[in-house]
């Protein structure tokens, strides 16, 4: 399975929209998107993966946007290490596609299994989209 990144080009116009020139957004405006984009959901992205809500939390330099996806098989039908195979595709994307939602907020992406078990969490920062070509 891909990087689920189909939300990011209308979060990113929303929360740009919201914060006319500023570097990164408050954490105030973040939880008034993610309040916003929760009104759309749950929304089936693919066959197994549901985006099931998001949510604004307190991050060390600026708000992290948490994309909360349920996988609908169990993690021993996927691959052993799914969530870390998804890093490297969600870092282009963000680094280069979605740059400018990512220099608003951090971004986490966090997958449970149909069972509700934690399958795992992928945080991105700009920190990473220096080394992104």
């Amino acid at each position: 399975m891909r990087a689920k990144l189909w939300l990011f080009p209308i979060a990113g116009l929303m929360l740009a929209g919201s914060m006319a020139h500023a570097a990164s957004a408050t954490l105030a405006e973040c939880k008034q998107f993610s309040a916003e984009a929760n009104k759309n959901f749950p929304q089936t992205v693919d066959k197994i993966t549901v985006l099931e809500t998001t949510e604004c939390i307190a991050g060390a330099k600026k708000p992290k946007l948490v994309y909360h996806y349920k996988l609908l098989v169990a993690k021993s039908k996927l691959k052993k290490d799914f969530v870390g195979a998804l890093r490297g595709s969600q870092t282009k994307t963000l680094c280069t596609a979605q740059k400018q939602l990512l220099s608003m907020v951090d971004i986490s992406f966090r997958y449970i299994e149909k069972d509700g078990l934690n399958m795992g969490e992928i945080n991105h920062s700009m920190d990473e989209c220096a080394a992104v070509k």
